[in-house]
């Protein structure tokens, strides 16, 4: 079984309530999909500053896929009351099994909320609710929803990603950054805004990050198949994965042309151990020189390096291309 997660990270102030749990409120949004159920951790793209007092709303979509189709799902711990262990140990025979366990749950007002598409409720009232019929006699915990957060130095407003294995990027690092969300419309769309020059190579929707996601309301989708202008640095979004056909359509119609979401190509920067192809002429000036971006050579123009015959380096410059590759 197949688990989507889609998570919204929503600033509230110091005094908000889920009310305010809207795009313009909206600081981060992340899509995951795991092959097994369980327990998955979610980084965030970024680290937020909260102060004392502030308050924040994670809010999560999940959905499984099986056999019997796509659902929704919500997780909230559930156990055996305390009570009706009681009675149960009570009324079995002597040779039957006794229960030896109970749960306790609380679930405080104003904590955990539950919106099923007409507006957000209180889990603390809900709850109360599945404690008849089928399920007289369990006790209903919170939701199966953690954050985590470390104190940090108030002073300190650095935009710092705290991962260890998701380090700050820089351009050098020739991987796509900048994860940041655009509002077009009604949607917020969420990608890298700078992209390392990509040579001969196609841009697709996996050249602005694994988290390239359109977004509206609660509803979240993993963007598919782009249209990229190299010349205006304009994107176009044609697929949705998981999503209405209507929404995709006015996802597609929104980003045409002028009206595309913006991007930033930084120079691809060649290192020592990237594949550089130099010609050299007799006089052992470099004629030519072919850079392999993504497993495809690019031929880089006269006007995009410099050749060191002294040193055996060539420097990159300009646009497309920076850094220097030695000759070996």
């Amino acid at each position: 079984m197949t688990m989507a997660e889609q998570m919204f990270l929503y600033k509230l102030g110091t005094n908000g309530d889920m009310s305010m749990a809207v795009d313009e409120n909206l600081i981060d949004i992340k899509v995951k999909t795991f092959e097994y159920a369980g327990f998955h951790r979610i980084n965030l793209n970024g680290a937020y500053h909260f102060n004392k007092g502030d308050r924040y709303a994670i809010v999560v979509t999940e959905q499984s896929s099986d056999e019997e189709g796509r659902k929704y799902l919500i997780h909230a711990g559930v156990g055996f009351s305390k009570d009706y262990v009681n009675n149960w140990n009570e009324q079995i025979p002597e040779d039957g099994q006794k229960k030896n366990n109970y749960a306790v749950a609380v679930v405080n007002t104003d904590e955990s909320y539950m919106n099923l598409g007409n507006g957000w409720v209180d889990w603390a009232t809900v709850r109360e609710g599945y404690a008849t019929g089928d399920f007289e006699g369990l006790v209903i915990d919170n939701f199966s929803i953690k954050a985590y957060g470390i104190p940090t130095d108030p002073k300190d407003d650095s935009a710092v990603n705290l991962e260890k294995e998701e380090p700050v990027l820089t351009p050098s690092d020739n991987k796509a950054m900048d994860v940041r969300p655009e509002t077009v419309g009604d949607y917020h769309i969420t990608y890298a805004h700078q992209i390392p020059f990509s040579g001969k190579g196609k841009l697709t929707a996996e050249s602005f990050g694994e988290n390239f996601i359109v977004s509206q309301g609660n509803a979240a989708y993993k963007v598919k198949k782009i249209k990229a202008s190299n010349k205006k640095h304009r994107i176009q979004i044609l697929k949705l994965e998981n999503a209405p056909k209507d929404v995709e359509k006015a996802v597609k119609k929104a980003t045409k042309g002028d009206n595309g979401i913006p991007y930033t190509q930084n120079p691809y920067y060649v290192k020592d151990t990237d594949k550089v192809t130099p010609k050299f002429k007799k006089s052992g000036a470099a004629s030519s020189v072919k850079v392999n971006i993504n497993g495809k050579d690019y031929k880089a123009k006269k006007t995009e390096y410099d050749y060191d015959s002294t040193l055996k380096v060539i420097t990159f410059k300009g646009e497309n291309l920076a850094g220097s590759w030695t000759v070996k």
